[in-house]
């Protein structure tokens, strides 16, 4: 049962972050929708590179998967800083450990396989509890009557 789950730990991490998505495009606000959607599409061009690309963890830096962390982390980087929460500078800061850890990897080629995929990974993971509890409480938030604005003014 637990190889199982190792194997498909990916397919399970997909479903969440997608319900995760779906919920916050039709509960949440305007931050909670855009970090759905760069899930979302990071998802699919994983998949899509996955039907394309096997890939072993001794061959190397992933340039696609690296272009893709870069390309999330400009995409995370100004609602983090505009929206008025939180969690997404949580996701940010994530997301830059998932980035560096491809310049790293770069950098020492001795680096262990397991040790290059947990620092790439483990983020995503993160990523997916700050989501989580974020439109969780946003969720809260309104419905305790406590509605804030989405961006920050300033």
């Amino acid at each position: 049962m637990e190889m199982l789950l190792i194997e498909h730990r990916h397919h399970l991490q997909y479903g969440i972050f997608a319900a995760l998505a779906l919920i916050a495009w039709f509960r949440g606000e305007a931050p909670e929708r855009l970090i759905g959607f760069i899930f979302i599409a990071a998802i699919a061009f994983q998949i899509l590179y996955r039907q394309i690309n096997a890939f072993s963890p001794s061959q190397g830096i992933e340039v696609p998967l690296l272009i893709l962390d870069c390309l999330m982390f400009a995409a995370f980087t100004p609602i983090a800083m505009r929206a008025n929460r939180i969690y997404p500078l949580w996701i940010l800061a994530a997301q830059l450990i998932a980035m560096a850890m491809h310049f790293q990897r770069g950098v020492l080629q001795e680096m262990a396989p397991l040790a290059y995929w947990v620092l790439v990974r483990l983020p995503s993971y993160l990523q997916m509890l700050a989501f989580a509890f974020g439109i969780r409480a946003l969720l809260r938030r309104k419905s305790r009557g406590f509605p804030s604005a989405p961006w920050r003014i300033t």
